[in-house]
């Protein structure tokens, strides 16, 4: 817009500088024209009272609700509106809520949040393609089994749970569900039908349980040809881990599904396979060459070679026999040498006969398992088919890994429906086997030896060996070292045959004393002095065994330190250690360094006179491993 105003500052009269004349009252005439044109452009460009009734007048904020209000001109034609920031809403504090698994939110307001951890976790589904097929299984603890029997229908009843802890249950069934029906029970409670969904090609089904019942009763039906399947089996078990497994349908894999080029890979790999072929034939004939010659691939190779060695030594051999450089041979127990044609026994060596071996060295007679244990509880450690007839002795080693070391020897007595345990020795760095006890388990007719270790620790590796394993039944039925599982100290089906409290150290309250004080009764007569002669007359130390120099030791031994590829196996040997007066006769699995591997097999071999521990293990997990080796040594006294 123009400025319409001219400044001039006019002087009184008598003053020629500020005359009223035509140029002064012309600039006073373009000044009204200039506000003349401002005010009509003025009245021209002014909002209307219509506009200006829609224009804001205020605006106000509320601190606590956080809602904006706002007034316009015309209240009247435009009413007040508000807008909710919803500021109140905002989270103030939180916390976690262990029972209910949730998170509890508090508001601005006061308003609290229950939000529920699991809508934070994918599920994810598992879908069957042509080509792959996905089948569930489940880590859960069986509680329950039972054959069809060759019927259509089985009912369980007073099937004891703790459901504050369990809350679904896994059924599983050889022969397909047709139906099923659950009830939880408690006494002065009315019977509930629990939720029950069947899936998995009608041979699986889930249970919900009630926590504020303790028991459940089962009946279930097949249509599935029963009688047919008399040893099919229904199986109650918690529910666990979930392990998903997908395999490839047979038959389902089709040239769609392969590389373009597979054929092309086929044609390499052939050709590797004829490269390789040539290699081989060719190697062959070169270990023809070097062991019978006659090839022509080598120059002088029909006088180089093992056959031409062979013939060589044997004509030294009988040249040294015509010159009668050797003249006799004898073992290490016979007196005079022998010529000709001569076979050494074991017994003109010292070595234990072979009837001796037999008699004395029976199979299954020791049954020896390795384990590693770290929680609290009842662990079984060795399994028979049978109770009453397998008398054992129990040997426990356990390893040095926080807390210190123990030992324990135990001896479990059975005589038909008597059994007790005996305690042999022990010694305790840190005392945590505290107990022991034979169980009979009828849901699967076996016996089982458990220990019991009172605490959680780090991986502790268990030693078990079963010594005087068999059975006055058939092998079926001996003693068998079984690795190390965790069980409960209360199962339905199962009962306790003989227990023992374990004593940290071995107490000399074990063993009689001299007076008799400590056992039932009194010996008659004490005895002092020394004997020379049994009653026969026969010199004791000529006729009988020292029983300070037993006729068997052991010795352990380190057979050295050897590292193993992942899912490996290895060989080691060692020469056993010489103990005077003795002879190295058998070698048994000791202990091992590493909980990754395991033995194979250890044995003593001997091959011309020299004696060799051979140990074979195996390495079970995915990376490479080192270990120490022990073996345990038998030595049979010499005289």
């Amino acid at each position: 817009m123009n400025n319409a105003h001219i400044d001039l500052v006019w002087e009184n009269y008598s003053s020629s500088n500020t005359p009223i004349d035509e140029k002064n009252l012309n600039k006073m005439v373009r000044s009204v024209n200039l506000l003349n044109e401002n005010t009509t452009a003025l009245d021209a460009s002014k909002a209307t009272k219509v506009e200006v009734a829609s224009l804001v007048k205020d605006i106000d904020f509320d601190e606590d609700t956080g809602i904006f209000t706002i007034t316009r001109k015309d209240s009247s034609k435009y009413p007040i509106k508000t807008i909710d920031t919803k500021l109140e809403k905002l989270a103030k504090n939180w916390t976690f809520d262990e029972k209910t698994q949730k998170i509890i939110i508090e508001l601005e307001d006061g308003t609290l949040r229950h939000v529920d951890l699991s809508s934070f976790i994918a599920v994810f589904e598992f879908i069957n393609s042509d080509t792959i097929s996905f089948y569930t299984e489940y880590s859960g603890n069986i509680i329950k089994r039972i054959h069809w029997g060759g019927g259509s229908i089985i009912i369980m009843n007073n099937i004891s749970l703790d459901m504050d802890k369990i809350s679904e249950l896994v059924c599983e069934s050889d022969l397909r569900i047709s139906k099923i029906s659950v009830n939880a029970h408690k006494t002065g409670l009315p019977p509930y039908s629990l939720s029950v969904s069947i899936e998995q090609g009608e041979k699986r089904c889930y249970i919900k349980t009630a926590k504020e019942y303790d028991s459940i009763s089962i009946e279930v039906e097949t249509n599935d040809d029963a009688p047919a399947n008399p040893l099919a089996e229904f199986i109650i078990k918690t529910k666990g881990n979930e392990n998903i497994t997908a395999i490839v349908k047979e038959g389902s894999i089709e040239e769609k599904h392969l590389r373009p080029n597979y054929l092309a890979d086929i044609k390499i790999e052939s050709g590797k396979a004829e490269t390789a072929a040539r290699s081989a034939e060719e190697n062959a004939k070169t270990a023809e060459s070097f062991t019978h010659g006659g090839t022509g691939i080598r120059p002088e190779e029909n006088t180089d070679n093992a056959e031409y060695y062979k013939n060589e030594a044997k004509k030294y051999y009988d040249n040294l026999q015509q010159t009668g450089t050797v003249t006799g041979v004898k073992g290490d127990e016979e007196t005079t040498y022998r010529t000709g044609n001569v076979n050494l026994t074991p017994g003109d060596i010292g070595s234990p006969s072979n009837e001796f071996i037999s008699e004395y060295f029976v199979p299954g007679y020791v049954s020896t398992m390795r384990s590693t244990v770290e929680e609290q509880g009842w662990y079984r450690i060795a399994e028979s088919n049978q109770y009453g007839y397998s008398s054992c002795v129990i040997s426990l080693k356990r390893s040095y890994n926080s807390p210190s070391p123990e030992y324990q020897k135990i001896q479990l007595i059975g005589v038909h429906n008597l059994q007790k345990f005996l305690v042999l020795s022990s010694l305790s760095s840190t005392h945590i086997w505290t107990k022991i006890r034979e169980v009979w388990d009828s849901n699967d007719s076996k016996a089982y030896i458990e220990i019991y270790q009172d605490r959680n620790t780090l991986p502790n590796s268990w030693q078990i060996t079963i010594e005087e394993a068999l059975s006055v039944g058939d092998l079926s039925t001996r003693w068998k070292a079984i690795k190390a599982t965790i069980t409960e100290e209360d199962k339905n089906g199962v009962n306790v045959l003989a227990s023992l409290n374990l004593p940290e150290n071995f107490d000399l309250d074990y063993l009689a004393k001299k007076d008799g004080s400590n056992v039932s009764g009194t010996w008659n007569e004490l005895i002092s002095g020394k004997s020379i002669r049994d009653s026969g007359g026969n010199i004791i130390k000529d006729t009988y065994w020292n029983k300070e120099k037993e006729l068997v030791v052991s010795r352990e031994l380190s057979i050295g330190t050897v590292t193993i590829e992942a899912d490996g196996a290895k060989m080691i040997s060692a020469s056993p250690n010489s103990v005077t007066g003795y002879k190295a006769i058998a070698a048994f699995p000791s202990r091992l360094s590493n909980a990754y591997i395991y033995w194979n097999s250890c044995y003593l071999r001997e091959s011309s006179g020299i004696a060799s521990i051979d140990a074979a293990l195996k390495n079970t997990s995915n990376e490479k491993k080192t270990v120490s080796v022990y073996a345990t040594v038998l030595y049979l006294r010499a005289q």
